[in-house]
């Protein structure tokens, strides 16, 4: 079962990291991890302190900031979208029933 897991979320991860680690996260034993990943934390605290050097780990910490940034833009787009689709649906319901009315006398 072990060996199956690994292949399949090594062939995710050729195709799509993204997906395979989402995947992942899926599958694992969250109260376990947190604990490690904790105690892990606890255990190299010194860590925190250490400079970043690796030119790799800059541009993943640029990726990242920009990909987060870029994902907020986007969902504040998406709820401004929904806000003027709400309103427009309202207004177009309200300019309906008003020429409804019209219509009607």
């Amino acid at each position: 079962m072990g060996a199956g897991y690994s292949l399949l979320t090594w062939a995710m991860a050729i195709f799509n990291i993204r997906g395979a680690f989402l995947f992942n996260a899926e599958f694992e034993d969250h109260d376990h991890a947190e604990h490690v990943y904790a105690q892990f934390v606890q255990e190299n605290a010194e860590w925190e302190e250490q400079p970043v050097k690796s030119d790799t780990v800059k541009s993943m910490i640029i990726n990242i900031r920009i990909k987060t940034y870029t994902l907020y833009v986007y969902i504040t787009y998406l709820i401004r979208l929904k806000a003027n689709i709400i309103y427009l649906r309202k207004w177009g319901l309200e300019t309906t029933k008003s020429s409804y009315h019209l219509e009607i006398r």
